[in-house]
C-alpha cells in the first residue's frame, strides 16, 4: 500500500466527515435508514485497507505475502476512492437541490394503484410456510443453528430457497416500514426477522433490514415527541450510533452460533479485520492481479450483459457461465469451482469493463439513486411524518436494486426477483378485483 493510496484514504475520510457535517446542517439529518450501505462502503473503502498491509489479511485468498499484493492494493484503492469521491459530489449536487424525478413519482403511484396489500399478506404467509418446510425437509433444522447455512448449494432446491430468502427480505422492509409509520403489521415484521436470522446471513437481516427499520423508528419517535429540531437530531444521532454497536454485537453472536462456540474474541477480531466480512478492497486487488495476468484487457460490458441475462440458466447459455461476475471473478480468472464470487469495491467492475469512463458513470449513477432516496426520506420523515405508502416503499427498493447493479452485478438476480415480485403482486391484485369469490373471502 503506497503513499498515494494512503493519502487517498485520508482524503476520503476527511471528505466523508465534511459531507456528513454539511448534511446535518443543511438536510437536518445524517443517517438515512435506506442508505446504510453507503456507510458500510465508506468503512470498507477508507478504513479497512490499512489492515491489508498485514500478511494475515491475505491468507483467505491463498496469498502468503502482503508485499507482493501492494501495487494491486494501491491501484484498487485509487480506483474505488476516486469513485467514492465522485459519488459524494453527485449526492451533494442532487441533495442540495432536493431534486425529484417525475418518472420516480409516476412509478411509485403506479405501484400504489395496482397492488392490493391483502395480496402481500397472503404471499407472506405462503413464503414463510414454504421456507420452514424447505429448511426442515432438506436441512433438518434452522440453518443458523445446525451449521447448514449453505445446505442449498448444488441442490435442485437452491433457486427456490434463494427466491424465498429474497421474498422474506422484501417483506421485512415492507412490513417494518408499515409498522413504524402506520402501526400495522408488527407481527409479520417480527416473523420475517426471525426467519431471516435463521438463514444465518448477517448482512441481509441486520444491516439491510433490522438496522434501517431501527433508524426509521428513532426518527419517527423523536419527530412525534420533540419540537426542538437540533435537540431531536442530536438524540437520534446518538441512538443510531448505539444501535449500530448493538447490531455489530448481534452480528458477532450470529457468527459464533454459525461457526461454533469455540470462537473467542481473538478469532472474532481476526474475522472482522483479516477475514471476509469487509474484504472488498482486498479482494478487488486480488481480482486486478488475476485480470492483468489473464491479458483480457477491458471487458467491454461483458459482465453487465451476462447479468442482464442472469434469468437464463447457465446450462443453456455458455456466455453467462464465462462472464457472469461470480464465475468471472473466480472460475475465469483463477480456476476456482463452486465459489459465489469476489467483491471488488463499488466501481471495480465498471473499471474492468470500461476503464475510468466506467468508474465515472457508475459512481454518478450510484450517487443519483442514493440521493433521490435521501430526498424522499427527507420529505416523508424530516419535514413531515406522513409515512410511506406501499408504492413509495417499492420505489425505494427498486432504486436500491438499480444502485446495487452498478456496484456489482453478482447479485443482479435480486433485481429480477423484485420485478417478478411486483409483477406477481399486481397480477394477483388484478385477479382479486375481478373475482367475487376471493373478494368475499377477504371481507369475511
Amino acid at each position: 500500500m503506497g503513499y498515494i493510496a494512503r493519502i487517498c484514504c485520508i482524503m476520503g475520510i476527511l471528505t466523508t466527515i465534511i459531507f456528513y457535517i454539511w448534511k446535518f446542517k443543511n438536510r437536518k439529518f445524517i443517517f438515512s435508514p435506506f442508505n446504510i450501505s453507503v456507510l458500510i462502503s465508506a468503512f470498507s473503502t477508507l478504513i479497512m485497507p490499512f489492515f491489508f498491509t498485514n500478511d494475515k489479511a491475505w491468507i483467505a485468498l491463498g496469498v502468503t505475502s502482503a508485499q507482493g499484493m501492494s501495487d494491486y492494493l494501491s491501484k484498487n484503492i485509487l480506483i474505488n476512492v476516486i469513485g467514492y469521491l465522485i459519488f459524494i459530489l453527485t449526492a451533494v449536487h442532487v441533495e442540495s437541490q432536493n431534486k425529484s424525478v417525475h418518472f420516480h413519482i409516476n412509478v411509485s403511484e403506479t405501484f400504489e394503484r395496482n397492488i392490493d396489500f391483502k395480496i402481500l399478506i397472503l404471499l407472506f404467509w405462503i413464503t414463510a410456510v414454504a421456507w420452514i418446510g424447505i429448511v426442515f425437509a432438506f436441512n433438518h433444522g434452522i440453518p443458523l443453528l445446525n451449521g447448514g447455512r449453505t445446505f442449498y448449494i448444488n441442490t435442485a432446491i437452491s433457486p427456490v430457497y434463494l427466491l424465498l430468502n429474497e421474498f422474506l427480505f422484501l417483506f421485512s422492509v415492507i412490513f417494518g416500514i408499515q409498522w413504524i409509520t402506520h402501526k400495522k403489521y408488527g407481527v409479520e415484521f417480527l416473523i420475517t426477522v426471525i426467519l431471516l436470522i435463521g438463514t444465518g446471513n448477517r448482512g441481509t437481516v441486520l444491516l439491510s433490514s433490522v438496522y434501517p427499520i431501527g433508524v426509521l423508528w428513532f426518527y419517527y419517535s423523536e419527530q412525534r415527541k420533540s419540537k426542538n429540531t437540533s435537540k431531536k437530531l442530536g438524540k437520534v444521532t446518538w441512538k443510531i450510533i448505539w444501535l449500530g454497536i448493538v447490531i455489530c454485537a448481534a452480528g458477532m453472536v450470529m457468527l459464533i452460533l454459525r461457526n461454533g462456540f469455540e470462537m473467542n474474541l481473538n478469532s472474532i477480531f481476526y474475522e472482522v479485520t483479516y477475514g471476509n466480512t469487509f474484504s472488498d478492497i482486498r479482494d478487488g486487488a486480488f481480482i486486478l492481479k488475476g485480470w492483468k495476468k489473464s491479458g483480457l484487457g477491458y471487458l467491454g460490458g461483458k459482465t453487465y450483459l451476462a447479468a442482464l441475462l442472469s434469468f437464463v440458466p447457465g446450462s443453456i447459455l455458455k456466455f453467462k457461465r464465462v462472464w457472469y461476475w461470480g464465475y468471472f471473478s473466480t472460475n475465469k480468472l483463477f480456476g476456482w469451482k463452486n465459489h459465489p464470487g469476489l467483491r471488488g469495491g463499488n466501481v471495480l467492475e465498471a473499471y474492468l469493463n470500461f476503464g475510468w469512463i466506467g468508474v465515472v458513470i457508475a459512481a454518478i449513477i450510484q450517487g443519483y439513486t442514493a440521493a433521490y432516496i435521501e430526498n424522499l426520506f427527507s420529505k416523508k420523515c424530516i419535514k413531515t411524518s406522513d409515512g410511506f405508502h406501499i408504492g413509495e416503499i417499492l420505489m425505494i427498493m427498486f432504486l436500491q436494486k438499480i444502485q446495487s447493479f452498478f456496484i456489482c452485478t453478482a447479485g443482479n438476480y435480486t433485481l429480477f426477483v423484485f420485478i417478478g415480485f411486483v409483477g406477481l403482486c399486481a397480477l394477483l391484485s388484478a385477479w382479486v378485483k375481478k373475482s367475487k369469490v376471493i373478494h368475499i373471502i377477504y371481507h369475511r
